[in-house]
C-alpha cells in the first residue's frame, strides 16, 4: 500500500493493521475525517474501542471538527511531531539552538508565569474592586498560556537532547511513586 492510498477497513485488516488505538488515531490523522468513519466502525470490534468512545469519535465527525480535535488527549509523540515541524518551518532549525538557548527559552516562559501566579497571589490580600472574577479568570487564562509556552520548550529542549519526554515523565513519575509508596503509576 502507498501512503496516498486508502486502507482496507475490514475487521481483519484493521486488527493487523491498527494493533492499538494510538495507531488508529494517526491514520485517522494521516488519511482525513472522511475515512475516518470507516475506520471508526471497523476499529469497534478489532480493538474493543467501547461505544462510548465511538459515539464520540461519530459526534465530533458530525459536528465537523478537525481531526487534530478527534483526540483531544494529547500525546508527547503528538506534541513532537508537530512541535519540531512548525519550529523548523517557521522559526529555527532544531539544531541551530544549543541546548543551553532551548532551556533559557524554557526558563524565560517558566519566569513569565511565575509573574502571572504572583499576580493571582497578590489578589488573595486586595479589596474586592481589584479581586474580581473576570480579574482571576483573565490571570488564569493567561496562567495557562504560560504554562503551554514552558512545556512547548520543554519538549524542543528534549528533543534537542534526544530525550523522548514521555517516557522521562512515565519514568520520572513511577520512580516517585515508588520511591514515596504510592500505587500510583503511568
Amino acid at each position: 500500500m502507498t501512503d496516498n492510498s486508502e486502507p482496507d477497513y475490514t475487521a481483519e485488516a484493521v486488527a493487523e493493521r491498527w494493533p492499538d488505538r494510538d495507531a488508529l488515531v494517526g491514520d485517522i490523522r494521516k488519511y482525513g475525517d472522511s475515512r475516518a468513519r470507516n475506520a471508526a466502525r471497523a476499529a469497534r470490534d478489532a480493538l474493543e474501542i467501547t461505544k462510548a468512545e465511538l459515539d464520540r469519535v461519530r459526534d465530533q465527525l458530525a459536528r465537523k471538527t478537525t481531526v487534530e480535535s478527534i483526540e483531544r488527549n494529547l500525546s508527547f509523540a503528538w506534541l513532537r511531531a508537530q512541535n519540531v515541524r512548525r519550529c523548523e518551518d517557521v522559526f529555527y532549525k532544531l539544531k541551530d539552538w544549543s541546548p543551553t538557548d532551548w532551556a533559557c527559552a524554557m526558563a524565560g516562559e517558566a519566569g513569565e508565569l511565575c509573574n502571572v501566579i504572583k499576580k493571582l497571589r497578590r489578589l488573595d490580600g486586595a479589596d474586592f474592586k481589584e479581586d474580581t472574577p473576570a480579574r482571576r479568570d483573565q490571570l488564569t487564562d493567561e496562567a495557562a498560556k504560560e504554562l503551554a509556552d514552558t512545556v512547548t520548550y520543554a519538549d524542543l529542549l528534549a528533543a534537542r537532547l534526544g530525550i523522548d519526554l514521555g517516557r522521562a515523565v512515565i519514568d520520572k513519575f513511577n520512580a516517585v511513586s515508588l520511591k514515596r509508596g504510592s500505587s500510583f503509576k503511568l
